[in-house]
């Protein structure tokens, strides 16, 4: 599904307490579609010397809360939330070839809440490992498939990365060096699903030039409209997700 997308963004970032134990980030930005499409993205962050750290953020429709605490010098709890209340899954603008399809979009609300731990493995190598919760109801669609979103779904999550970078620009956006990285989630619930996917990403600079290239790799099993992978150029995607013109 392809998507035509014009979108300006106006952003404003502010860090404060540098020099103190407690640093603070706040993060802003504006994102235009139509007069009809204008969304909201703000993010703020809090973190001390001891490792622990919280952030609360708005992006579109969701709000996103998630608190990390040190364990030791290797290891934190994880825990997060993830609520939707409209507009889950982009399922209110769905795009075939280009031109906006009515008949094929949905409304959809989502919950997602988590809890685990990160380990440092190695200084370049970091595992996360969640246990996690969605319910995801839907209307719109078939009969089938709001059945199968009536109930939650309960189950895992594994993600690791690795790095190898010699400067990384703030939320990482553009990176000397190479990332690699991979997820995979399983689900269960009235039926039991999965989803797993790898990305890796290259950047290097060039005198007043920095050069990136980033690759993904997505696939999953008993995927559905909800659960399947969402790609494309809007702001409710993180940027290895983007493909700009498609949804």
């Amino acid at each position: 599904m392809r998507r035509r997308l014009g979108l300006s963004v106006m952003a404003l970032i502010c860090h404060a307490g540098a020099v103190r134990a407690d640093s603070h980030l706040w993060f802003g930005s504006l994102n235009y579609e139509s007069a009809r499409l204008v969304v909201p993205v703000l993010l703020v962050v809090s973190s001390d010397e001891a490792g622990n750290e919280w952030s609360l953020g708005l992006t579109g429709w969701t709000l996103t809360g998630d608190r990390k605490t040190a364990i030791d010098s290797t290891r934190k709890r994880l825990w997060f939330a993830r609520v939707t209340p409209i507009n889950a899954q982009s399922g209110h603008y769905v795009y075939r070839d280009g031109v906006r399809d009515p008949a094929a979009e949905f409304s959809a609300s989502s919950v997602e809440l988590g809890g685990g731990l990160e380990i440092a493995h190695r200084s370049r190598w970091t595992g996360a490992y969640r246990v996690l919760a969605m319910y995801a109801p839907v209307k719109d669609l078939d009969p089938e498939l709001v059945a199968y979103w009536k109930r939650p779904f309960a189950g895992v999550e594994i993600a690791q990365t690795c790095s190898r970078v010699t400067s990384d620009e703030l939320f990482g956006s553009r990176w000397e060096g190479l990332k690699i990285g991979g997820a995979a989630q399983l689900l269960t619930g009235t039926h039991t699903w999965s989803r797993m996917q790898a990305r890796v990403g290259a950047g290097t600079r060039v005198g007043p030039l920095m050069l990136s290239g980033r690759a993904a790799a997505f696939t999953g099993r008993s995927l559905n409209t909800v659960s399947a992978f969402v790609m494309g150029g809007s702001w409710d995607l993180a940027p290895p997700d983007l493909v700009v013109g498609y949804r």
